[in-house]
C-alpha cells in the first residue's frame, strides 16, 4: 500500500508546485524554505519515506521513475491539477536553489511558456542546447530534457499520457510539442535560472531506440 501524507483542504495561495523524486541522497532539502513561491511534493521511490517524512506537507511513497510515479501521483490526486499553474517535475540530484526555481515559475508566467526547463551549467549533459547561454534570458526550442521540465497546467495535462510506465522512456520528449501544438514560442531554455545535473541520465543511443519504439507506439495509440 501507497503511504503517503496529504493535507486535504490546504489553505494556499501558491500556485507553483514542484514534484521531486526521492530517493536516499536526494538534494531536494535545498527547497525546504519558507521564501519558496511552490509546494514542494515528495515522491520517495526507496526505503528513506520516515527518513523524509517531516520535509513537506506532501510526501508519498510509490515506485517506479519520477514520470511514471507523477502520473500516478496526479492520478490520486487530481485536485493538485487544478490547485496549481505550473508544475516542474525535478530529479533527486538536480542541485537548484529556491531563488532559481521562484524565478524559474515567475518566467513561466512572464513569457507564456508552456514547457521550459532551467539550462545546465557545469553539468552532465545529453543535448548542447540546454547548456548555459550567458547571452539569453531565454532561448526557444522544439523540446527539453526529462531531468526537470516545468510545464504550465495546460501541457501538463496534454502530456501526461506519456508520463505512464509503458510508454515512457528517453525521447518521449521529443513529441511533447506536438502534444500541445507548439507555436514554435512556448517551449524554452531559461538561461537566466541555472542548475546542475549530477548523473547522466540517457545516452543518445538509448534516445533514438526509444524514439523508434515506445514513442511511436504512443502516438499510434494516441490516433
Amino acid at each position: 500500500m501507497n503511504k503517503q501524507v496529504i493535507i486535504n483542504n490546504l489553505n494556499t495561495s501558491k500556485k507553483n508546485c514542484v514534484i521531486v523524486s526521492v530517493g536516499d541522497g536526494s538534494l531536494h532539502r535545498q527547497l525546504c524554505y519558507d521564501t519558496a513561491n511552490f509546494d514542494l511534493h515528495l515522491l520517495v521511490y526507496d526505503d528513506t519515506y520516515n527518513k523524509y517524512l517531516g520535509d513537506s506537507k506532501f510526501v508519498c511513497k510509490l515506485k517506479g521513475y519520477k514520470m511514471d510515479m507523477s502520473f500516478q501521483y496526479f492520478q490520486m490526486h487530481p485536485q493538485f491539477i487544478e490547485q496549481y499553474d505550473y508544475f516542474l517535475l525535478l530529479d533527486d540530484d538536480i542541485q537548484i536553489s529556491v531563488d532559481s526555481v521562484n524565478k524559474l515559475f515567475e518566467l513561466m508566467k512572464e513569457y507564456r511558456l508552456k514547457i521550459a526547463q532551467p539550462s545546465l551549467s557545469n553539468s552532465y549533459y545529453t543535448y548542447e542546447h540546454t547548456l548555459h547561454n550567458p547571452m539569453c534570458t531565454i532561448r526557444y526550442t522544439n523540446f527539453v530534457e526529462m531531468m526537470m521540465p516545468c510545464f504550465s497546467r495546460e501541457a501538463l495535462m496534454a502530456v501526461m499520457g506519456t508520463f505512464e510506465d509503458h510508454v515512457r522512456w528517453c525521447g518521449i520528449e521529443y513529441h511533447w510539442p506536438l502534444l500541445i501544438n507548439s507555436n514554435k514560442r512556448d517551449i524554452a531554455i531559461v538561461d537566466s535560472v541555472q542548475a546542475e545535473g549530477q548523473k547522466i541520465n540517457c545516452n543518445k543511443k538509448q534516445i533514438e531506440n526509444s524514439v523508434k519504439n515506445n514513442v511511436l507506439l504512443y502516438l499510434s495509440q494516441k490516433q
